[in-house]
């Protein structure tokens, strides 16, 4: 039987021979035979299935511990109830995927809309499908609460999500408030909602928004967000407009600096609205 050094092995598995040594030590794949006085390792060309086979277990992302097991024991049933499991990872990726991709696209155009962003900005007006959210209230107004309470009834409503299952990823929570309240200039709410965009987190929606004509607005913080609303509130009535839905903050970008006590946050804030004269 013809013995082939490392390299040659390594070039012909299409494998690095840091892997194989890697291999080596974990008990996986022993060289044929180690020269003990070179060091020099050989292996048989037989011994390329088993490359294949660890190589065929990482890309079904078992770990080495997992497939030294397989190895070892070759027990069918070991291998049976791990490629159960495997199965059942890869269907819940399958599902993400779609919230997955929804939030790399809404992260790409909220860091498009951040670099062209002015505090001057004014109200625009823009369309939106029907969306739902998943709510949860707390004790007192969230407009009156510092950031570190805040911070704290945001840690309430991430458990709650957690115990419930929910498939989100816990990013961007936002508010929903009354329209009697904002029309009324009493900026008051204890909502904290998250936003659910795929038909799996849907299941879990108490709360949804029409679709129609929104005005909207953004803010660079939470604090901004807070001395905009009145204006935003005399803007849509300047403008000839009446609304006919709850307020939303929606957080569309956060992230806390670690070596500054303040978030760096982007708010679109909106309103479902309708032409003064189409309302009557």
């Amino acid at each position: 039987m013809e013995r082939i050094k490392i390299g040659e092995f390594a070039e012909l598995n299409r494998v690095s021979v840091q892997a194989l040594r890697y291999y080596e030590k974990m008990g996986l794949l022993k060289p044929d035979k180690v020269d003990k006085k070179t060091g020099y390792r050989y292996y048989l060309i037989e011994q390329s299935s088993i490359v294949d086979m660890i190589q065929t277990f990482q890309r079904l992302n078992f770990s080495i511990k997992e497939i030294k097991e397989i190895f070892h024991k070759e027990d069918k049933q070991v291998l049976l109830q791990l490629l159960e499991e495997r199965e059942k990872e890869l269907k819940f990726l399958q599902s993400d995927i779609p919230y997955r991709l929804s939030m790399i696209g809404n992260l790409r155009d909220t860091l498009e809309l951040i670099e062209h962003y002015q505090p001057s900005d004014p109200v625009t007006f823009q369309y939106f499908d029907e969306r739902f959210y998943f709510e949860h209230f707390t004790d007192e107004n969230i407009y009156g609460m510092t950031m570190p309470r805040l911070e704290s009834e945001l840690r309430i409503y991430k458990k709650i999500v957690l115990e419930n299952g929910i498939p989100i990823s816990y990013h961007g929570v936002g508010s929903v408030m009354l329209k009697e309240l904002f029309d009324a200039s009493v900026f008051d709410t204890k909502s904290l909602v998250v936003f659910l965009t795929t038909e799996k987190q849907k299941k879990f929606q108490n709360g949804r928004l029409e679709k129609g004509e929104y005005a909207v607005l953004y803010a660079d913080s939470f604090a901004r967000e807070k001395r905009l609303l009145q204006k935003f509130h005399d803007e849509i009535e300047r403008k000839g407009y009446e609304t006919i839905g709850p307020y939303i903050s929606e957080v569309l970008y956060e992230v806390a600096k670690h070596d500054e006590k303040k978030h760096n946050m982007f708010i679109r804030m909106q309103i479902q609205v309708v032409k003064r004269e189409e309302a009557l």
